[in-house]
């Protein structure tokens, strides 16, 4: 049986347009732009950045090379980011940002038995700011270890960062189910390391189970009453 269940962070606990949209409102005013323009741009930048990432086109300075992307996407200066990320961080509600069910759900799993992690890649911000919101929104109360792709040195879908989730847990692989939103990162990423893996699909048609180790929901919430299928 399974012990243990890890989440990915932005879009499966954290809303992620939600915390770009104040980022957009940031970068704007410092720059006098039209907040939903910088939006667009922002956004377009991070589908581009998240698939040079997975490529392995970012090297191993995520943050610093997404930066300097997004700065150059922008056409602002990455002074003019690293303020308005701070004043983000410094003005937003974490609460505001979790996804709906995702608090309730972290809490079942944890009376069904469980222990539970999170499990975050990078992008433009480090992952101790990201800890930052999950302690301010309460998640991390309810979750035994945090770990993100620049402190350990390897990202998902690499084995390696689904490794090191088992190993700080004290678990097998095998009995790690791994969350999240990516089919890439998180599923795929999961099944290939020897993990169990739950993707999230909110236009799934209904619940499906892959090969006896994946299972596929649309929305958080269903995971404690699915998670039986594969483990």
């Amino acid at each position: 049986m399974a012990r243990a269940v890890c989440f990915d962070v932005w879009d499966t606990l954290l809303d992620n347009s939600k915390f770009y949209v104040r980022i957009s409102e940031e970068i704007a005013r410092l720059c006098d732009r039209d907040p939903e323009r910088v939006y667009r741009d922002v956004i377009s930048w991070h589908r581009r950045a998240k698939r040079a990432r997975l490529l392995g086109h970012l090297g191993e300075d995520v943050v610093r090379s997404s930066t300097e992307m997004l700065s150059t996407d922008l056409g602002v200066g990455e002074e003019v980011l690293r303020r308005a990320l701070a004043e983000t961080f410094l003005r937003i509600d974490p609460k505001d940002l979790v996804i709906e069910g995702a608090m309730d759900t972290i809490k079942e799993i944890r009376r069904m038995g469980f222990k539970v992690a999170c499990l975050g890649n990078v992008l433009f911000w480090p992952g101790a700011m990201t800890r930052m919101l999950l302690a301010g929104s309460g998640l991390l109360d309810h979750i035994d270890v945090s770990i993100f792709a620049d402190e350990i040195g390897a990202r998902k879908p690499d084995r390696r960062a689904f490794e090191k989730v088992a190993s700080r847990l004290g678990v097998n692989l095998s009995d790690l189910v791994h969350v999240g939103d990516s089919l890439a990162d998180d599923f795929a990423g999961a099944i290939m390391a020897g993990a169990r893996a739950v993707l999230i699909d909110p236009n799934a048609d209904g619940v499906t189970v892959m090969g006896g180790r994946g299972l596929v929901i649309r929305s958080i919430r269903d995971l404690p009453k699915e998670i039986g299928r594969i483990i």
